[in-house]
């Protein structure tokens, strides 16, 4: 209302109109080099204008093939009111495989460990080894026995992305040589003792000898002097070829143990408990198992035979156990040395006095 020199007035009324600030709401989406993403902008009140910053795109939808992962932002205005920016984000990932192995060459057997490098394809793994083999493990690890050059390849999947890579002869194996040898003899059976060696190796170059009693060779085939031979020796042999690979056998050679045995000439089966029996008394240095005595009269007649050393001759005869006459008796003992896998006759003459 106004007034001046008293009069007055009354204005019309107005309205004043508020309008909502719109939101607007946009889509993300994943995707592999290469390919496009949609991005669709959804306004809360239609009939606007969208602003896709730095693109000039102003409809609602628009299509981007980024080369990395790319954050767009869109901005909806709607009657001069501007709604808050909003950003949605294209992932993108790379179907590039990059195979990884930690050794491309070595010696049989040759056992490498393969890593694809592509974080993001870790997943619907194929591996082919070259040798027909497969793995499905994406991270894994191979094994190879025999000599040669292999292709390796890689397919992978992870839903969105696929890829491969072939790498051409990556992995190269050399054959290890077979150390082997042996030994004259395989046996001590005196101290000291001359050893021989004859070496049975295939495939290398070079060997060290190791004999066990501190001493070493690189001699293709040596001859040593073992100056103990009470408790035995390892031998060890290693065969490199010009690669370097390298293979190692052992050889035990058995102590030496002498025979030791005694064999009385009188015994007196004459019921007082002592020198009741006539044996063969053995220390060392034959086998149980392998053992036979024989008793002679003076007529060639055999009066007694025994195949174990711990059952001796009483002095008796036949199945009656008759008692023999006093006098002297001829044997014949049979046993083996196992140290020497050998067959030894011992004959002489034991007397009978009661």
């Amino acid at each position: 209302t106004v007034g001046s020199a008293g009069c007055s007035a009354t204005s019309a009324s107005t309205t004043v109109t508020v309008t909502s600030i719109p939101l607007v709401i946009v889509n993300s989406d994943t995707i592999c080099q290469g390919q496009t993403a949609i991005l669709t902008a959804v306004p809360s009140i239609p009939g606007g204008i969208f602003d896709w910053v730095s693109t000039g795109i102003t409809s609602t939808q628009i299509s981007v093939n980024p080369q990395s992962t790319t954050n767009y932002t869109v901005i909806y205005t709607l009657d001069g009111c501007a709604s808050a920016p909003v950003s949605s984000i294209v992932t993108v990932l790379t179907n590039q495989i990059q195979i990884i192995a930690d050794q491309t060459t070595g010696c049989s057997p040759l056992t490498v460990n393969f890593t694809n490098l592509n974080s993001g394809i870790l997943s619907g793994c194929l591996w082919d080894f070259g040798n027909g083999i497969n793995s499905t493990n994406c991270n894994t690890s191979f094994t190879y026995t025999e000599p040669g050059c292999y292709s390796v390849s890689l397919t992978a999947s992870n839903g969105i992305c696929i890829g491969s890579q072939t790498l051409t002869d990556l992995i190269c194996v050399t054959s290890s040589p077979i150390a082997a040898f042996t030994c004259t003899p395989n046996i001590f059976t005196t101290s000291p003792q001359n050893v021989s060696f004859l070496n049975n190796s295939s495939g290398a170059t070079t060997y060290f000898w190791d004999f066990g009693d501190g001493s070493n060779s690189t001699i293709v085939n040596p001859n040593h002097i073992y100056s103990n031979t009470e408790n035995g020796s390892t031998v060890t042999l290693i065969a490199t070829n010009n690669f370097g690979c390298a293979d190692s056998v052992q050889l035990t050679i058995g102590k030496f143990e002498e025979m030791v045995f005694y064999i009385p000439n009188t015994f007196t089966p004459d019921g007082d408990n002592w020198n009741q029996t006539f044996q063969p008394v053995f220390t060392s240095g034959y086998d149980p198992q392998n053992f036979n005595m024989l008793i002679f009269n003076r007529w060639g007649e055999i009066v007694f035979e025994s195949n174990d050393s711990s059952i001796g001759w009483d002095g008796s005869y036949g199945l009656e156990g008759g008692v023999v006459q006093d006098g002297t008796y001829t044997y014949k003992i049979i046993f083996k040395n196992p140290n020497l896998d050998e067959r030894i006759v011992v004959t002489g003459h034991v007397t009978l006095i009661r």
